[in-house]
């Protein structure tokens, strides 16, 4: 993107961002100059983003042992199959703006769905309905509680980590395998972070259809002019 822009964004988990971004080159965020600024209870820390040589990913690195981290390391280290959706994925594709949670897209099948909950269960996630997190797991119920009781997604907090709320969404909103194949995956150091990409991430937000998710669209697609622009 032609000249520095720097934004700021304020999440439910009282961190406040700041980005520079330089350019944009295809599926990859090119930035010149970042800093993260994340609040946490009695503390201030601001850790560097910087984007890797390749081309291949972006590369956000984040403090240790902060909310986030702590979900996507854990995802990671079990294998758990799944793509980052909704206002995090719009921040990571470059518009930062405040989000209040973060929602996620599993592969539904039967043996991801049950190592998602059980490493959830591992980092002490709890869900908000009042069932078992293991419940999840169990086909039969998530077509319950969608046709019966409307649900989209579960729900889940964590009684040490106020403010992060995971939602994962009961039913896949878009083929997993194929928006696997288009999504894109952020670095965090040990490991990465997949995003779904940002024309499925336009296509979801223009399913909804919020007075959020249209604002959404109008700056993804500006972000997606200005990458084809200058790709």
């Amino acid at each position: 993107m032609a000249g520095d822009i720097r934004e700021h964004a304020r999440c439910s988990l009282m961190f406040t961002l700041y980005v520079a971004i330089s350019s944009y080159s295809h599926d990859v965020v090119e930035i010149s100059h970042a800093e993260v600024m994340i609040t946490i209870p009695g503390t201030w820390r601001a850790l560097p983003v910087w984007r890797v040589s390749d081309h291949s990913a972006y590369d956000l690195r984040v403090m240790a042992d902060s909310p986030y981290e702590t979900v996507f390391r854990g995802l990671a280290v079990s294998g758990v199959d799944y793509l980052v959706v909704g206002g995090v994925a719009v921040v990571l594709h470059g518009h930062l703006r405040f989000t209040a949670d973060l929602d996620l897209v599993l592969s539904l099948d039967p043996e991801n769905v049950a190592t998602a909950v059980t490493a959830f269960a591992g980092m002490g996630f709890l869900p908000r309905a009042p069932v078992p997190l293991a419940d999840f797991a169990d086909a039969t119920k998530r077509k319950e509680w969608t046709e019966e009781r409307g649900m989209v997604v579960f729900s889940l907090w964590h009684p040490q980590m106020p403010g992060l709320e995971v939602d994962i969404f009961l039913d896949e909103p878009l083929p997993f395998s194929e928006a696997a194949v288009r999504s894109v995956r952020i670095s965090m150091g040990e490991f990465a972070v997949p995003v779904v990409g940002i024309e499925d991430l336009i296509a979801l937000k223009r399913a909804v259809g919020r007075p959020v998710d249209l604002a959404d669209i109008e700056r993804l697609e500006a972000i997606r002019r200005e990458r084809a622009k200058d790709g």
